[in-house]
């Protein structure tokens, strides 16, 4: 009688490898789809960002036709004007949604007028308003030296930074003053309030300047005295020149006028700051602008930009 041959274990160990095979495969697809996916992802986060900076261009480019606006209105810049009045101002999008805020920078105390050789406002108005800014006169100096063309003598706390800084000296716009040693974000959030990096040409604009800047470059005038003239503005702007100062003149005095230099005392702006950002998706963009309006012709032009984080 012939034996018949049990199959039984091959038929066993081709399934287990069949099964195998299926499990293999399966890994195979899923990893596929996986990187079909990241890469879909991918796509989808490049369109996003690509659209996202069209966005923010678009967004400067409004910014500027604003201020062509504005001037093509008149040359007198104060806080009642559009551009200043709303705050930021937020824009709709496809999918998401942008936002500007105009700030004007001629109204603040420019640092190029304490890191040259000419010093506009004497010393004295710098260090007033840092003292108005809760800001150490040590750290005014630290400043002074970072914005020097020279920059600070002392270049070991910022190599110990991370990352380590290497100052080349002058700024061009404000945010780079953040690496500055011994500048913390409150600091710097205060004193972003008052200083502009940008020269404004030595002329600042009486009718938008902050009330700190306006004791610090009008020590001759009392606390009383500023506070009447921002009353003043408030109420009706000085839309000249020559209103402005003589405004100047009755509050200092026949005697004060006589030695008096009205010429750094205007209505008019030149320089502007914009922020702007577009959430679209999962993509948010940021940057600062500075921006020159010219005094001839009333363009504008975006002169420096700054990505935020």
């Amino acid at each position: 009688m012939t034996a018949r041959k049990d199959n039984s274990a091959d038929k066993g160990l081709a399934l287990i490898n069949a099964l195998v095979l299926v499990a293999a495969l399966s890994a195979v697809a899923v990893l596929l789809l996986q990187l079909a996916q990241g890469s879909r992802l991918r796509q989808i986060t490049t369109q996003e960002v690509t659209q996202a900076a069209a966005y923010l261009d678009g967004l400067e480019l409004l910014v500027i036709s604003q201020l062509d606006a504005d001037r093509a209105r008149g040359a007198v810049d104060h806080p009642g004007e559009a551009w200043a009045k709303t705050g930021g101002a937020d824009v709709p999008i496809d999918r998401g949604r942008g936002r500007y805020a105009i700030t004007d920078l001629s109204g603040k105390f420019s640092l190029g007028w304490v890191s040259g050789g000419d010093i506009l406002f004497g010393i004295d108005a710098y260090n007033s308003l840092l003292a108005a800014a809760g800001l150490s006169a040590e750290l005014g100096t630290e400043i002074r030296e970072f914005v020097s063309v020279e920059g600070p003598r002392d270049v070991q706390p910022y190599l110990q930074q991370t990352p380590p800084v290497r100052p080349r000296g002058g700024v061009e716009i404000l945010p780079q003053l953040q690496q500055v040693s011994g500048m913390t974000p409150a600091a710097y959030g205060r004193f972003a309030q008052l200083f502009t990096a940008v020269q404004t040409e030595g002329v600042i604009n009486v009718n938008t300047a902050p009330a700190a800047v306006l004791a610090a470059v009008l020590p001759e005038l009392s606390a009383s005295q500023i506070a009447g003239l921002i009353e003043t503005r408030r109420e009706t702007p000085f839309d000249s020149t020559e209103a402005l100062h003589g405004e100047l003149a009755r509050l200092l005095g026949e005697e004060k006028t006589e030695e008096f230099d009205f010429s750094p005392y205007g209505v008019s702006s030149h320089w502007f700051g914009a922020r702007i950002s577009v959430t679209l998706g999962q993509t948010r963009l940021a940057r600062q602008v500075v921006l020159e309006r010219s005094g001839e012709t009333g363009k504008t032009k975006a002169i420096f930009r700054f990505a935020e984080n």
